[in-house]
């Protein structure tokens, strides 16, 4: 079944956008099938685990029904809000079983989430303040994905890793469908020497910030675990 949600800041359509200040409100909509059977939504939203305690649902309320679709709607006031990570998904009551869809697609459209702990989609609620330095204004900022720029072979995966050797044509994994379960201990061996080593070509590309990929110590590749 394909549900389709819309996000609105204002009056603007942000589509895939997830960062917002506390002055925002944005409205939500939920494109359901007519017939589908669902006869309430809710939205879940929680903060992030690691950072404190924070949940709300919501109920969303019917609006109309468009093109064979039954459109839900609701708001979120952000002005109540701590700064920081937050996560939501949907739920869907039919007359005897929930379903709960997260992990949306650039084209707004939603997936049945298999595992209640994987598929919650972001939101960002930061600081209107917040300035970038003046420095970056105008300038050109490389993003480096650590494990793939280069490996230098100084460093070594760890013990509980798989070590992809094949730099060039190697399949990192993928799960089955969205939202599915992944090992994601795959590594290919790009390290902070091989980013050294290349200072110089970055350099000669123009670029005044390099932005990488996290780098602390972490289980997946990415590292935004």
């Amino acid at each position: 079944m394909n549900i389709f949600e819309k996000k609105y800041d204002g009056n603007k359509d942000v589509g895939y956008l997830g960062a917002f200040t506390k002055r925002s409100t944005i409205s939500l909509y939920l494109f359901i099938p007519t017939g589908s059977g669902v006869n309430q939504a809710f939205l879940e939203i929680h903060a992030d685990g690691m950072q404190r305690d924070f949940y709300q649902k919501i109920e969303l309320s019917f609006l109309k029904r468009e093109d064979s679709m039954d459109v839900y709607r609701t708001e979120i006031d952000f002005s109540t809000y701590e700064y920081g990570l937050y996560y939501y998904r949907y739920e869907l009551l039919y007359a005897e079983k929930s379903e709960y869809y997260g992990f949306k697609d650039l084209s707004g459209r939603l997936y049945k989430l298999e595992n209640e702990n994987l598929g919650y989609i972001q939101l960002f609620i930061y600081k209107s303040s917040s300035k970038k330095p003046e420095w970056l204004y105008g300038g050109i900022m490389y993003h480096i994905f650590v494990d793939r720029f280069r490996s230098s072979g100084k460093c070594q995966v760890k013990a509980n890793a798989i070590l992809n050797r094949n730099w060039y044509k190697g399949i990192p994994q993928y799960p089955e469908y969205p939202g599915a379960y992944v090992e994601n201990n795959m590594f290919f061996g790009g390290d902070l020497y091989g980013i050294t080593e290349k200072l110089d070509y970055i350099k000669s590309l123009g670029v005044n910030c390099i932005y990488l990929s996290p780098i602390f110590d972490a289980y997946s590749n990415h590292k935004y675990d």
